[in-house]
């Protein structure tokens, strides 16, 4: 009795079986999520980095900013960004959540909307935002890291909000609160 969870090795992220159907996580589902789980991992991330975990931080946007045309180095570096912040957290169940949110981004219907997002624009706003969430940590200020975290997510989310994409489109919990 009771829960048990399987190594990460076993789970099969991006999608779940539902009968003999494959359905994928959502865009909005992923970043409601990752809003709450990365705005905790970088409040902890302020109050437990180290110094070396905390210039990871640092070379990741510097990697950024050196390849705002260079779009798959440029995601690569952002991953790194977050991950390590999930990593500072010490708190590897936490760390483990977040990275199946990255892992799931990875899906068809996560690329159909984010393509559209990306932009030269946004990606320096990326740098500007994880530049914010990287002084709070590095000064250890949980709670502006926190708060820097949730505009950066939000400001995701709006991006999607403004595509024109039909309700038919959208995830089904999404559509029906339209």
């Amino acid at each position: 009795a009771g829960v048990y969870i399987l190594p990460r090795r076993n789970w099969k992220s991006g999608d779940a079986a539902i009968g003999d159907e494959e359905v994928e996580t959502g865009p909005y589902e992923i970043l409601d999520l990752r809003r709450s789980l990365e705005a905790h991992a970088a409040y902890l991330a302020a109050e437990h980095g180290t110094p070396k975990q905390i210039e990871k931080l640092r070379d990741a946007i510097e990697t950024m900013e050196g390849n705002v045309s260079r779009v798959t180095v440029f995601h690569r570096a952002d991953e790194t960004f977050h991950m390590t912040l999930a990593e500072m957290s010490n708190n590897t169940l936490l760390e483990e959540y977040i990275a199946d949110l990255w892992a799931r981004r990875r899906g068809a219907l996560w690329n159909r909307w984010y393509k559209p997002t990306q932009s030269a624009a946004h990606r320096l706003g990326t740098i500007e935002d994880h530049r914010l969430i990287f002084n709070a940590i590095q000064s250890r200020r949980p709670m502006a890291a926190m708060a820097a975290m949730h505009v950066h997510i939000d400001k995701l989310v709006n991006r999607f909000l403004e595509l024109e994409i039909e309700p038919d489109q959208r995830p089904a919990s999404r559509a029906s609160k339209k």
